[in-house]
């Protein structure tokens, strides 16, 4: 009766503490679903005392293990699950795939083998199994793995072939990969990749006369594919064959079942190279040339061949072929900025503000044409036109483009300032400098402006400082930090800045400001010979200035 009684106590406690269990599960559950891993794992690890032989405690407690960064004790948690449940799939990849982790290969991959014996479809295991044995380069028993999945897989699959080719490149059997690379040849025929491998394999391992023979197979098979035609130019430049290099690039860039774009592609680092052979350079241009007035006429090598032209410093000849272009296409806009810009290098601002005024219409936001020709107009000292251009580049100029933007605020608050309208140059200013603080000639430029009206000279005078730190060989900004000091009366060092200005400027620059800036520091210097001097030496270099007219005719500064 009494052992009857205490039977029953026991199992009523055995109740409770599997109720206790179950509770307690839920909460770690929860904790784990929370992403609460430190409540997860001090309940997961209260469990696994209560029960020690519950394998799913053991397979969390592992994963918590992991999570921080504890290999070993995640493995122990792991290897304690698989003894307890050796039939859940689960827990026996996670099992292996510690072990694969920890490198031990071999015996990651006896499990997967054990899991794929079990399955219906073992495709996803036997993979694992058979890259886990390539890990521990055991090739051969890894091979016959790769044999199995071609039962499930077939004999034409992809990714199949292509780890049976690796495998063989580790045991170092190039001939087995290459004709592994062979069979997707034969299964894939049409597709180019292969044939590239197959060069790629030989010639990877110094097997000079089969890559060659790769090679030249993949010529003859695809004449038209760019993909290809690539790998064999590329293959060409890596032996120093520069005779079939110019030879093959010539049936490629003539070819015209390329496109245009692909066959340009092929020339451009023959363009990008100045440090080409003399002689291959030549062959370049005129291939590109060829290539240019090859019929149909096409865009792209048209612009090509005016690039090249433009950066060998033959501006008018570039005009010609960015014109043809224009007439070809006039929706294209790249050449009608590179008109542009041609025609402000040459000074000609009438074809600059014709062409500009012709873009804008075509391309009303493109900021680029609004910019060139609000430059060209304030040129012409036309400013009105020169603000409207310049304030519709400004709307257009792309936010993320900062450098554009500061362009073109300096540009107008140049304009601004020479109509004195100075609030407004100011503004542009302030605005460009927010934007770049470091910018050497908005803060020159500034500077320059606050001094000639005598205002705010302190901080014209930390503008001007800052540009020459940045800058400091800059004859422009030197001349400007002497103004500066001019105007704040420090004539002395005024005039060291200002010589300096004139040392560092080449006899080919205009320094007829500079002599003249000179002229009157010496005059406020009580020098008025030498004042008189450096005005006329600014006379006769080219300065016209009715003030400069004045102070040498009255031999006099008027303030």
């Amino acid at each position: 009766m009494e052992d009857s009684f205490s039977k029953i106590i026991n199992e009523k406690d055995a109740v409770r503490r599997g109720y206790k269990t179950d509770a307690l599960f839920m909460d770690a559950v929860n904790a784990k679903m929370q992403d609460d891993k430190e409540d997860a794992f001090r309940i997961f690890s209260q469990l696994a005392s209560i029960s020690p032989d519950n394998a799913t405690i053991h397979y969390e407690l592992s994963r918590l293990w992991l999570d921080r960064n504890n290999v070993d004790y995640s493995i122990k948690e792991s290897k304690k699950a698989v003894q307890l449940d050796s039939n859940n799939k689960w827990i026996q990849m996670q099992y292996a795939d510690l072990l694969a982790y920890s490198g031990s290969f071999s015996e990651a991959a006896s499990i997967y083998k054990k899991i794929a014996l079990k399955e219906r479809s073992p495709e996803e295991y036997l993979i694992r199994q058979a890259a886990l044995l390539q890990k521990a380069k055991e090739y051969d028993e890894a091979l016959k793995v790769y044999d199995q999945l071609v039962i499930y897989l077939g004999e034409d699959d992809e990714t199949l072939l292509l780890q049976r080719e690796q495998l063989f490149l580790s045991k170092n059997d190039i001939e087995g990969a290459a004709n592994e690379v062979r069979k997707l040849i034969k299964f894939y025929p049409n597709d180019p990749q292969y044939a590239i491998l197959l060069a790629a394999v030989y010639e990877n391992n110094n097997l000079k006369d089969k890559a060659a023979v790769a090679y030249e197979e993949m010529s003859r098979r695809f004449p038209d594919d760019a993909e290809v035609q690539t790998a064999i130019l590329k293959y060409c430049l890596r032996n120093k064959d520069l005779k079939s290099v110019m030879a093959h690039l010539e049936v490629i860039v003539l070819n015209q079942k390329l496109s245009a774009q692909e066959r340009t592609d092929m020339l451009l680092p023959f363009v990008q190279n100045r440090n080409l052979d003399t002689n291959i350079r030549k062959e370049t241009m005129e291939l590109i040339h060829k290539f240019a007035y090859q019929e149909p006429p096409q865009k792209e090598p048209v612009f090509l061949l005016a690039n090249v032209m433009v950066a060998d410093g033959n501006l008018d000849e570039a005009l010609i072929e960015y014109k043809r272009i224009l007439a070809m296409d006039s929706s294209y806009y790249a050449p009608w900025q590179q008109v542009m810009y041609i025609y402000s290098i040459k000074s000609q601002q009438d074809s600059v503000i014709h062409y500009s005024n012709r873009a804008v219409n075509i391309f009303p936001k493109e900021y680029m044409s609004y910019y060139l020709g609000g430059l060209a107009y304030n040129q012409k000292g036309e400013n009105r036109p020169s603000i409207q251009y310049l304030n519709m580049a400004l709307k257009n100029v792309p936010e993320r483009n900062a450098a554009a933007q500061v362009d073109v605020l300096i540009a107008l608050g140049d304009v601004y300032n020479t109509v004195s309208n100075f609030h407004s140059s100011d503004s542009c200013y302030e605005a460009a400098l927010i934007i770049q603080p470091n910018n050497a000639t908005a803060l020159n430029n500034f500077g320059y402006y606050l001094s000639v009206r005598g205002e705010k000279l302190d901080k014209a005078e930390k503008m001007s400082a800052k540009s020459l730190r940045l800058r400091p060989n800059e004859a422009n900004f030197l001349d400007t930090y002497g103004w500066i000091l001019y105007r704040q009366g420090k004539f002395r060092e005024a005039k060291d800045y200002v010589l300096k200005a004139i040392s560092m400027t080449s006899p080919a620059e205009d320094d007829t400001s500079l002599w003249d800036h000179l002229g009157d520091i010496e005059y406020k210097s009580g020098d008025k010979q030498k004042a008189l001097e450096y005005w006329n030496k600014a006379a006769s270099k080219g300065m016209k200035s009715a003030v400069l007219e004045q102070k040498i005719r009255e031999q006099k500064l008027h303030d």
